[in-house]
């Protein structure tokens, strides 16, 4: 995420005042409790490649209530794409997945034939097409193909989509599926079903690894009955990798992300030094490493999994702590550096329940308590002291990511990275400038 920040001149200010250094939650849209208005959202956003947003909401539409799909712009602007009618499915709890055909394919949690829930894919004019309802338990392989899917999908490599149902299977405890979708005649086929030692009750979806495998949790199972970490082959074979616990942290309702090193981090809502849950990252292979404990104040409770940043760091959300106790966005580096981003004050959003997705823009979106929001970071201002011959540059200590980048003509995009000494005490951050020959412009960019 490309951030430039302030540009000075050594011999005249050329720069603006901001704001401390920090973030702020914007609202993009609030869902009006309006006649057959979509309200409720409880999954994340989907971005089309002309910046458009795509979501669910668990509750409005025409009828009785039971949910839409919507699309919203980064300005603000929603209409009302789609309204379930229970029979084509119910109550979506998570977000839409954009297609490499274009099109958006999600879950319904209820609804369809046998209102174990349904699978589906949608354009983007709103047109539903190659639903598929679920229908419960009984054997894999005998046609049934799970019931109550809470998680959203990640599509193959074959352009076949998977997914997981929080129930159903052979054993009630959840299965894993494929969807293939060709708008006519589609198929919902459970490739295995979870057993209670290789987990249970999954809330999540799969990520692709590198390997062509998928990878995900399950919220309960395993050896101390606190989540599982599996993978699962494309042709079904179902293999726990981690039984989680109270000191990894337990009961991961969320997903995980991957790196581009091939490992992936993840989020638990419960466990850990203090009991209000973790992050933690996790080879392909199993080796898991807990990289930080909430502690109930600064973030509580991750429901929601992590996005990775441009930059290279993993943002999220957390449902509770904070500076007003109504949530939090955080950034974690890969080693294990936590920060918190911004705080949920209720009026812009509280319980954000859904993660987030970096944008084309740059800036981070989401879904919380009724309403669409962005992330807006703001800078770090840079302070100018002058004396006979030269100028100290200063910025608020941590200003973690940003660089002191330096360039002698404005018409060029000759940026290069300081090379003097930059100063930290603790409370500010400073350099030295000696006057050169002519003008020489400063500015501070995160990468």
């Amino acid at each position: 995420m490309k951030r430039t920040i302030l540009l000075i001149c050594c011999c005249h200010v050329l720069g603006f005042v901001r704001p401390a250094y920090g973030a702020t939650i914007d609202v993009v849209y609030s869902f009006a409790a309006v006649a057959n208005g979509p309200h409720n959202p409880q999954g994340g956003l989907a971005q089309d490649s002309d910046g458009t947003f795509y979501g669910t909401t668990y509750g409005g539409g025409s009828g009785n209530s039971f949910g839409t799909v919507f699309k919203v712009t980064p300005t603000g602007t929603m209409t009302k794409l789609f309204s379930f009618n229970n029979s084509n499915g119910a109550r979506p709890q998570a977000g839409l997945i954009r297609g490499n055909d274009g099109k958006f394919y999600g879950t319904t949690s209820q609804g369809g034939s046998n209102n174990k829930g349904t699978v589906f894919g949608i354009s983007t004019n709103g047109t539903l097409s190659g639903t598929v309802s679920f229908n419960g338990t009984g054997t894999v392989g005998n046609g049934f193909n799970g019931s109550f899917p809470y998680g959203g999908l990640v599509e193959g490599s074959s352009g076949v989509f998977y997914g997981t149902t929080f129930q159903g299977g052979s054993n009630d405890l959840g299965t894993v599926f494929r969807y293939n979708h060709n708008g006519v005649l589609s198929t919902v086929t459970s490739l295995a079903s979870f057993t209670g030692v290789n987990g249970s009750y999954p809330e999540a979806g799969l990520v692709r690894g590198d390997d062509g495998n998928f990878y995900g949790t399950t919220l309960s199972g395993g050896q101390h009955n606190a989540g599982v970490i599996f993978k699962i082959t494309p042709t079904g074979t179902l293999t726990r990798l981690v039984s989680l616990n109270t000191n990894t942290g337990s009961y991961p309702y969320a997903g995980l992300v991957k790196n581009t090193d091939g490992n992936f981090y993840g989020t638990t809502s419960a466990g850990g030094t203090n009991g209000w849950g973790t992050v933690f990252k996790v080879t392909s292979g199993g080796a898991l490493t807990p990289l930080i404990s909430f502690d109930g104040t600064n973030q509580s409770l991750a429901y929601a999994g992590l996005v990775r940043g441009s930059n290279g760091n993993f943002y999220g959300t957390t449902y509770g702590g904070g500076m007003y106790g109504f949530g939090t966005v955080f950034k974690i580096t890969t080693n294990g550096d936590l920060t918190t981003v911004a705080s949920f004050s209720n009026n812009d959003g509280a319980y954000p329940y859904a993660g987030l997705i970096e944008a084309i823009d740059g800036n981070f979106y989401g879904t919380a308590n009724d309403l669409v929001f962005r992330v807006n970071f703001i800078s770090p201002k840079i302070s100018i002291t002058r004396s006979n011959n030269s100028v100290l540059l200063s910025w608020p200590s941590p200003s973690t990511g940003y660089a002191l980048q330096q360039n002698g003509n404005l018409n060029t995009t000759n940026w290069t990275n300081f090379g003097g000494l930059v100063s930290d005490n603790g409370t500010n951050m400073s350099a030295t400038i000696s006057f050169p020959a002519g003008n020489n412009y400063f500015r501070l960019k995160h990468p």
